[in-house]
């Protein structure tokens, strides 16, 4: 409660929305949001589940002095495998005997801004960037030797990148399969919900296209409705919304037409389904991407349109859905009224997507959604160089790093590192942060 209403107390100098107040003690980080002109949404990041994985463990509502968690790791957030023939592994699970981990934590690192956040630090930010290393054990592998489990094989090095602002994460994970004993995925539920008394759920472009009572609420499939990329849920205090953007395991490429993708009213819990039935051997990958908002209002909700804030790679967004063919006018709030729109994906029953005044108008010829960013300044960006210490210059498809302690590493403008070390590296023209020893720049590759 002290930490909170130190967060309070910095919100209170922020925009109406926009600003987030970061705090970070021991492995703990809180990044908080003022989320409209009386709430702020929590997070608090760490190590926990029953693998003391990395991740997001509490989220909470703050209206004045009253808090309410509304988000709550005690089982799955991210990811856990079944594998055919054995065990799940990972997120929240341990082997069955119930006391070995099956995953564990290898690093994890923050930053705000593009620099690395220092333990003890209370500052205000843009942006933050957490990335993490977990690795999971193949359960295939298990040996018992005197009443003590132990693996001999790793399924995968899990990477994540986690964003954070406005009271959104968005989610960016990739796995890399180092497993010699191959496998078969039963099951992957990459990103799921924990939200705390859901009463009502909605499924755009799936079988909950109306506000639907949690107690109503099954599964469907993917042949049922093969656009399904997203659920929002609502309890009496706010909304959390779960979106699974159409690109790797998102596009529920390794789930068969005949097999679920959504799973409703599961002891307190909603999941997208992103693996059903797969082989994954040494040297594979796959990836996905998802954002998940909480907020307590919507930006629209009249039963034809419903539209909500989110973030597409690192920038503010709307995530709108429509329930049949029409034009759909959406009222932007005031800090994305002079920002330059871009439509991140949209579903085939789309037509247009434009900006007219204050408002978003999407005209669709069917049921639909739609991702739309916003990108309101470059952030003052540039290519910077200096005569000593950490030196960043940017070019033509290419930058060059020079660092006296060799050990600068290269991240995108999402958080993902890109390239370590110093020397030339070629890379695609955009925005980049270098850090090194407790300095970090921003960098343009044009």
């Amino acid at each position: 409660m002290r930490v909170l209403g130190l967060v309070s107390m910095f919100l209170l100098a922020f925009s109406l929305y926009g600003g987030n107040v970061v705090r970070k003690s021991g492995e703990n980080v809180f990044v908080s949001s003022q989320v409209d002109g009386t709430n702020i949404i929590s997070i608090h990041f760490k190590r926990c589940m029953a693998n003391e994985l990395y991740t997001f463990y509490q989220v909470s509502l703050v209206s004045g002095d009253k808090t309410t968690i509304v988000n709550s790791s005690y089982s799955d957030n991210i990811g856990p495998y079944m594998i055919n023939n054995s065990y799940w592994c990972g997120g929240n699970h341990l082997y069955n005997d119930n006391r070995t981990k099956t995953a564990y934590n290898v690093s994890a690192e923050c930053l705000v801004d593009g620099r690395l956040l220092a333990d003890g630090e209370s500052v205000e930010a843009d942006k933050v960037v957490i990335n993490v290393e977990n690795v999971i054990y193949n359960p295939l592998s298990a040996n018992t030797a005197g009443g003590v489990v132990t693996f001999s094989d790793i399924l995968c090095s899990e990477y994540v990148t986690y964003t954070v602002s406005g009271g959104c994460v968005q989610v960016d994970l990739r796995h890399e399969y180092k497993n010699t004993i191959p496998v078969r995925v039963d099951r992957y539920y990459g990103m799921q919900s924990m939200f705390e008394g859901e009463d009502e759920l909605l499924t755009p472009l799936g079988e909950y296209y109306v506000w639907t009572p949690i107690s109503a609420v099954s599964r469907f499939t993917k042949d049922a409705y093969p656009e399904f990329r997203w659920f929002v849920e609502r309890n009496d205090k706010c909304h959390q919304s779960s979106y699974l953007f159409n690109r790797g395991l998102g596009t529920h490429c390794d789930v068969a037409g005949n097999d679920v993708v959504f799973i409703g009213n599961s002891s307190n819990k909603c999941y997208h389904k992103q693996i059903g039935g797969a082989m994954r051997n040494a040297g594979d990958t796959d990836y996905w991407s998802g954002v998940y908002s909480w907020f307590v209002s919507p930006l629209l909700d009249d039963g034809g349109v419903f539209a909500c804030r989110g973030l597409a790679d690192g920038k503010k967004a709307v995530i709108v859905s429509c329930a049949d063919k029409g034009e759909y006018s959406i009222s932007l709030p005031d800090d994305l009224q002079e920002a330059a729109m871009l439509v991140v994906e949209k579903s085939s029953g789309v037509r247009s997507v434009e900006i007219d005044g204050n408002s978003l108008i999407v005209t669709t010829d069917a049921e639909a959604t739609a991702v739309v960013a916003f990108d309101d300044a470059d952030g003052g960006m540039e290519t910077i160089g200096s005569d000593d210490g950490l030196c960043v210059v940017g070019g033509d498809g290419a930058l060059f790093v020079r660092d006296d302690g060799d050990d600068a590493k290269v991240y995108s403008v999402d958080g993902r590192i890109v390239a370590e070390g110093s020397g030339r590296i070629d890379c695609p023209k955009g925005v980049y942060v270098v850090a090194a020893g407790g300095e970090s720049k921003k960098v343009v590759v044009r």
